[in-house]
């Protein structure tokens, strides 16, 4: 497999050269004996394409030519969007589909109360299951958002204010139930559930005007106190994945602080066991 990356990578390398110098050759040679690093895994993310493919051939065929060895090119993650149920949410300011995500937790019309149903979301959970019949041995189950009805403007798609977190502290206990109970009720089905990651790029501002996808924006001070209670309620439950987290869009200034803090929080050390750095 990391020859074949190589191979790719080394001729993107010679066409961008040859974008400045038409006419010219680049010969660029790869050493298949030399080794420089090791990859633990190779992957891709479902978001935001998985739950448009409606057709089962056209999944079959795109989980083919990502996971299987002989015939694709043989990744084994495969990375879940849990959806903060933009799709289901009425009132939602999110314009394109493609953005939008179905919730397994629904509200049920005639009591009022949100009711869990794992039939949601059914285009991405086919793809999931597709990629792991073709070799996907790692599932990572990441959230952008939470779900819309814990948030503090009712949406998924960000708060309505900039650089404010979406989730108030008093439905953090909420969330890690949200998430647990979903990662629970796949590994049940016997899916290889290797980590979650409910923290989605912290840093960006997640709030006001911008509304192209569901995202949370969370301080660094924030993003420990949540990953703390997840990791103190896995260790309750004695989960057989892992924590990972927080999803990092952009080295800014105080990236380095997403990951100092979270390393300061008691719960969170104390469940080291359950953390992948």
């Amino acid at each position: 497999m990391l020859k074949i990356i190589s191979i790719i990578l080394a001729a993107l390398v010679g066409f961008l050269f040859d974008l400045g110098a038409v006419g010219k050759t680049e010969t660029i040679g790869v050493n298949k004996y030399k080794t420089y690093q090791t990859f633990e895994s190779f992957g891709t993310s479902a978001a935001w394409w998985a739950q448009m493919t409606e057709d089962e051939d056209t999944a079959r065929r795109i989980a083919q030519m990502l996971y299987d060895d002989e015939t694709g090119l043989g990744l084994d993650v495969y990375r879940f969007n849990i959806g903060g149920g933009s799709e289901d949410d009425p009132t939602e300011r999110i314009w394109e589909r493609s953005r939008r995500t179905e919730s397994f937790l629904v509200k049920d019309e005639e009591s009022g109360e949100y009711v869990w149903d794992f039939t949601r979301d059914a285009n991405a959970v086919r793809m999931m299951k597709l990629a792991v019949e073709y070799g996907a041995d790692k599932i990572v189950l990441f959230c952008n958002s939470p779900h819309y009805s814990m948030t503090v403007s009712g949406h998924a798609s960000g708060g309505l204010e900039e650089n404010v977190s979406n989730l108030p502290r008093e439905n953090y206990a909420a969330f890690v139930d949200y998430v647990l109970t979903i990662a629970d009720h796949f590994v049940e089905e016997g899916l290889p559930i290797y980590e979650i990651s409910p923290i989605n790029e912290p840093q960006w501002s997640w709030g006001g005007g911008w509304v192209g996808q569901e995202g949370c924006h969370y301080t660094p001070e924030e993003t420990a106190e949540l990953l703390g209670m997840f990791a103190a309620e896995m260790a309750k439950r004695g989960c057989s994945y892992a924590l990972a987290g927080p999803e990092s869009g952009q080295l800014t200034a105080d990236h380095w602080q997403y990951i100092d803090r979270p390393m300061e929080n008691a719960d969170f050390a104390a469940g080291a066991e359950y953390i992948h750095g």
